[in-house]
């Protein structure tokens, strides 16, 4: 007879998963730093070493994190292996008690009427009202148009904010200018953009370290280069995302020089734009898709996705698409192996044809407060599968609080609000989305 493995006997035949490794299937294991092998049964059953590790049903994420072993259910309740039960905790441990669940986006560097520094008071009421406490801004600066060094920056308008409203906790999104790394669209490089991105890096963990949850590394960087879905690589213009990426790795270089600890998300992407995250996470690019260069990797903290309306020609649901590349967005974004913060999403009004005209398929609050709330496709959804999947949803933003264009030019950014222009004037979603939020505390 051959020797009998046991994990008395050879405690360290398989080396640990690292810190944070989930699996929600049967057939996957976990070995954790002891050497115990974790296993999850086709019926939602955790066994330890061969054996049931205490009484577990209906489990569907197995969880290794910072040395010891957690589990979810169905229901969305966890609990922490002791040694010899499980006991109850309070949540996904993952999640940062500094990022409150629910959250909507503001600009409080802009100059239209809803956010001007005087209006700051009614924009924090309405947050409190609303429940919607992280509130998420953008963070910009102008730079030098010959070395991309920083002349002036957002951080003390921050700063401000914070300062007077400090039970509201600020999410900034860093903003260089990628695109023209050194203001400059034609001769921008990757290592110029690089340059821009770290300065600004630098900038906001000096100036806003230890006060905000996470550094989020640009917005949308690949809106305007990209064709077909965004799901594939080639989808992409090579230049320009050579730009995005230097800017992306100098951020989060920048951030990181100041305090390895700060976490990064990373650049926010829209709708199906996994190709562009993709890249960024093996070294690849549009013209050389399957060539990986391991010294421009982008390894991030939190993904972090925007999810609107009437982005498909078939489905509002992120959680089950027709007619896209991918069946299931929520699925692809865990592939990254990092929890997920839904840090815009929205209802766009109308639809783009095929034609080139537009229907208004929510034409009015209503059928906006509904899509909002009821319909199974943004608040109703983030709540409801928050703690479903292999990685947790940290947070969800509503995009936006106060009806504002951007230099007057985008009329989408005046129908997004909750408040009219004068951050004061509620419209019904403002009802709809504070009473949802309300019944589903987190």
């Amino acid at each position: 007879m051959g020797k009998i493995f046991t994990k008395t006997a050879y405690p360290l035949l398989l080396p640990a998963h690292a810190s944070g490794t989930a699996i929600s299937k049967s057939n996957s294991r976990l070995i954790d730093a002891s050497g115990n092998g974790w296993y999850l049964t086709y019926d939602g059953r955790i066994m330890r070493n061969g054996a049931a590790a205490g009484y577990t049903s209906q489990v569907v994420i197995l969880l290794y994190y910072n040395g010891t072993i957690y589990q979810s259910n169905a229901a969305g309740n966890w609990w922490s292996w002791s040694g010899s039960a499980w006991v109850s905790v309070s949540g996904d441990p993952r999640t940062s008690a500094l990022l409150p669940f629910w959250g909507i986006n503001g600009h409080l560097t802009w100059s239209q009427p809803g956010y001007t520094s005087t209006n700051w008071g009614n924009n924090a009421t309405a947050i409190r009202d609303l429940g919607t406490m992280s509130y998420r801004n953008g963070y910009s600066a102008n730079y030098d148009s010959s070395t991309g060094a920083i002349t002036s920056s957002d951080g003390n308008t921050f700063l401000s904010f914070m300062n007077a409203y400090p039970d509201i906790t600020v999410v900034p999104v860093l903003l260089p200018r990628w695109d023209k790394a050194y203001d400059n669209a034609t001769t921008g490089t990757e290592t110029t953009a690089y340059t821009m991105g770290y300065n600004l890096g630098v900038d906001a963990a000096t100036k806003l370290g230890g006060r905000v949850p996470y550094f989020e590394c640009g917005n949308e960087f690949e809106n305007g280069y990209v064709s077909n879905s965004g799901n594939s690589k080639t989808d992409y213009n090579n230049a320009a995302f050579l730009r995005a990426r230097g800017s992306v790795r100098g951020m989060i270089a920048g951030i990181k020089s100041v305090n390895p600890a700060y976490k990064v998300g990373g650049p926010a992407i829209s709708w199906l734009h996994f190709g562009f995250l993709d890249m960024l996470s093996d070294g690849s690019t549009p013209s050389a898709p399957t060539t990986y260069d391991s010294t421009k990797i982008v390894t991030w903290d939190i993904t972090v996705l925007h999810v609107y309306t009437q982005n498909s020609t078939s489905s509002d649901n992120f959680e089950a698409l027709v007619g896209q590349p991918i069946s299931n967005g929520i699925t692809r974004a865990c592939g990254y192996g990092k929890p997920l913060v839904i840090s815009e999403y929205g209802v766009n009004t109308y639809k783009r044809n095929t034609d080139g005209t537009y229907t208004a398929l929510y034409p009015d609050e209503a059928s906006i407060s509904a899509a909002l709330t009821t319909q199974g496709y943004l608040l109703d959804k983030w709540y409801a599968i928050r703690n479903s999947y292999s990685q947790p949803i940290l947070s969800c933003m509503l995009y936006q609080l106060a009806d504002a264009a951007s230099d007057g030019s985008n009329t989408n950014e005046v129908n997004f609000g909750l408040l009219g222009t004068d951050s004061t004037t509620k419209k019904g979603r403002y009802t709809a989305v504070k009473n949802f939020i309300a019944a589903h505390p987190v």
